[in-house]
């Protein structure tokens, strides 16, 4: 097959007779499979013009419909997996296509995992077999994921900010599938290890609030000790850095004061608590100000906990270091607080915001 023209005729074909496309693609060989491929996301990346036109290629010709067939079909979605996770890495796509790019992927293995659980009544041997396929297509998705994640991560350039949580973001999801893979059989290395590789990157102050929203939005993923272990890494990242400027500062705070929240364990609160000192001494005074205003507020809002309340307290400091984000963070927690179990802490943002309008008016 010869990359861009027929990976056209293809895509055209997908969208009038999908099943003569996924017959097709089941009997593909290697060398076809890949002219295809790059037909779509070229391997090979030379120069800025060529990645802004393999961005706009795949938006203007809409390749999605042919990408959702070769994610679906056993015999092409690893290799189709792989080579979307390349193109992310590069940071050609949009936010846009990124998030359809990793739906067809989240997608294509979640059918993969449905279609494993339906095949129980098949003969144990010709189960496991398929078992075992599906979770080295996983780890081997992961190894690639992970391989980018370090890259991303140890280099400072201006596209990882795109990169790095778009890449995060197959790893709670692939996780989940180990879990639910290996926890059957009582064996959930496979997804312990793979969460120590994740631990394991050299995070910085710069990246590591990025991690800490993924994993706080699925905390059951991590084990207590886990998240033990993450918060000493944290707290001696944060105290032996040299002076953080504010926009590095803020993201910090506001995903340790949710960790903390999440979690119930105070000392991520610390670590809010001691990069708040750094602030400059007015708003210093106005974050102690604020301390000595939770009794108050836990006594007009029973229903909030004594940690949620300093937390929440805490954030008002945070709105006066940078006020262009205040808008920001606070449609965050709202829509975080919309979450089942969250409901009492929408109750004292609430509370806190009221606080913060009437001693601090605009």
């Amino acid at each position: 097959m010869q990359d861009g023209n027929s990976a056209r005729e293809l895509l055209r074909a997908s969208a009038t007779d999908a099943d003569a496309v996924r017959q097709y693609l089941q009997s593909i060989d290697t060398d076809e499979l890949n002219g295809l491929l790059d037909g779509i996301a070229p391997r090979d990346v030379k120069g800025k013009n060529q990645c802004k036109n393999e961005s706009e290629f795949l938006v203007q010709d809409d390749w999605l419909p042919l990408v959702h067939l070769l994610v679906q079909c056993e015999s092409t979605r690893l290799l189709a997996a792989s080579r979307i996770v390349q193109v992310l890495r590069r940071g050609a796509p949009s936010e846009l296509e990124s998030m359809q790019l990793l739906a067809e992927i989240n997608l294509g293995y979640a059918c993969a995992l449905d279609e494993l659980q339906e095949s129980r009544c098949q003969p144990k041997a010709q189960y496991a077999v398929r078992r075992r396929k599906l979770l080295e297509e996983i780890d081997t998705v992961l190894e690639i994921v992970f391989s980018f994640l370090s890259e991303v991560v140890e280099e400072a350039k201006s596209v990882n900010a795109k990169v790095l949580p778009q890449l995060l973001g197959l790893v709670p999801y692939f996780l989940g599938m180990l879990s639910e893979l290996c926890g059957s059989n009582g064996d959930n290395r496979a997804s312990s290890e793979n969460l120590a590789k994740l631990l394991e990157l050299p995070w910085k102050c710069q990246t590591v609030p990025s991690l800490l929203d993924v994993l706080v939005d699925d905390a059951s993923l991590m084990p207590r000790e886990s998240w033990q272990q993450l918060q000493e890494t944290v707290a001696r990242m944060v105290m032996s850095s040299p002076e953080m400027a504010s926009e590095t500062m803020n993201p910090i705070i506001r995903t340790c004061i949710l960790v903390a929240n999440v979690t119930g364990n105070h000392k991520w609160v610390g670590i809010a608590r001691y990069l708040l000192r750094q602030l400059p001494l007015h708003l210093r005074q106005e974050a102690e100000f604020n301390f000595q205003m939770s009794n108050s507020v836990e006594e007009g809002n029973a229903g909030v906990s004594s940690k949620s309340s300093v937390a929440l307290l805490l954030l008002q400091a945070i709105f006066q270091t940078a006020p262009e984000t205040r808008s920001e963070v606070l449609s965050y927690l709202f829509e975080r607080s919309q979450k089942p179990g969250q409901r009492k802490v929408g109750e004292g943002i609430a509370v806190c915001v009221v606080y913060r309008l009437v001693l601090y008016p605009e």
